[in-house]
């Protein structure tokens, strides 16, 4: 997986933020492009030390500020 400041938005397939507890969109949001994916992106990196990555590369999340912040990676 790239190192969490080498990723751009061009990067990113998808973006989630919303509540803890579920990723598939019932307590958040999913975004596919536009200024939320990269102010996700963007707070996932400012955060870095709060970030866990898949070992596989295909996503990064972290819990932020009572939120669930995610990034899916294109493969």
């Amino acid at each position: 997986m790239k190192n969490i400041q080498d990723i751009t938005p061009a990067d990113v397939k998808q973006a989630y933020k919303g509540k803890i507890g579920c990723m598939c969109g019932c307590r958040g949001k999913h975004y596919t492009e536009g200024p939320m994916l990269t102010k996700i992106l963007r707070t996932l990196q400012a955060n870095e030390d709060l970030v866990e990555l898949d070992p596989t590369g295909l996503f990064a999340a972290a819990k932020i500020g009572g939120k669930e912040h995610c990034i899916y990676l294109n493969a």
